[in-house]
């Protein structure tokens, strides 16, 4: 039996909730099971791969006394690390899957009931932060590799990672600084594949979690738009902020003092 075959076969289990999923004999195996986030096909890592991670991961089969260990291999140096030094090369397809596949983690954990320990969340953190200032291939797409999105897929992590109601507000805060950080860094390199959009929904929801008075603080200091203006991530940051202020529109449309803040900015 192939890789497609297998990998089928499990979407199908999924489907029809076979309960086999959650025993041992078969969550043994997830470690292995998981090297397919790094397969330099696309079909097998996106369709058939990443594809059956996300909807287990998010199902009540995954059982939930797994999450935490599932996470910390997830975030090691065999995932969301792994070759990191070399920059551009197949590899980064594991990191940016394994952040992706973080955010599935999380998703079920919002929505199946907490069971990570609010130790375990600090410690992501701690990782998708230190993992932000040490990539260097933030590709989008790639013609042979197709999918890479690295800003997309750990933007995600970090938007579901802000929504916990374990993790706090420090937390947050150096989430907050550590995307706005990859922003700036990536200068001139518009984006070009929605990253605006991933990075705003995760923004949106850290901003949203902070008084009035500290985001007026941070965008009056820092990113006021005569400030804004000068550097040469202007571009990014702006289409960013942009999508902060529609999603905090549909979702959080009290926030009126916010709201007015972004707006002086974008507009």
């Amino acid at each position: 039996m192939n890789t497609r075959e297998s990998l089928q076969q499990l979407h199908d289990r999924v489907q029809k909730n076979d309960r086999t999923l959650g025993h041992p004999e078969f969550t043994a195996q997830l470690p292995q099971l998981l090297e397919v986030l790094g397969h330099k096909d696309p079909e097998i890592r996106d369709v058939y791969g990443a594809s059956f991670f996300s909807k287990y991961f998010r199902s009540t089969l995954f059982p939930p006394a797994m999450r935490g260990e599932i996470l910390e291999l997830l975030s090691s140096s065999e995932f969301l690390f792994f070759e990191i030094e070399r920059g551009a090369t197949e590899a980064t397809l594991k990191r940016s899957f394994a952040a992706l596949a973080i955010s599935d983690i999380l998703i079920g954990e919002l929505q199946n009931g907490p069971a990570i320990h609010s130790n375990e969340l600090v410690q992501l953190a701690d990782k998708l932060c230190f993992y932000l200032q040490n990539e260097t291939d933030w590709r989008g797409r790639d013609a042979k590799l197709g999918w890479v999105h690295s800003v997309a897929h750990v933007s995600d992590a970090f938007w579901v990672l802000a929504m916990h109601p374990l993790v706090d507000e420090q937390i947050k805060e150096k989430c907050f600084f550590a995307l706005i950080n990859l922003i700036k860094s990536r200068g001139n390199q518009v984006f070009e594949y929605q990253e605006d959009f991933r990075l705003g929904r995760a923004l949106s929801v850290l901003l949203e979690s902070f008084n009035d008075n500290f985001v007026r603080k941070i965008f009056e200091t820092d990113f006021s738009r005569e400030k804004i203006f000068k550097l040469s991530c202007c571009q990014n940051l702006l289409t960013t902020l942009r999508c902060v202020y529609l999603d905090l529109s549909v979702n959080a449309p009290q926030r009126e003092a916010l709201l007015s803040i972004l707006k002086k900015i974008i507009l």
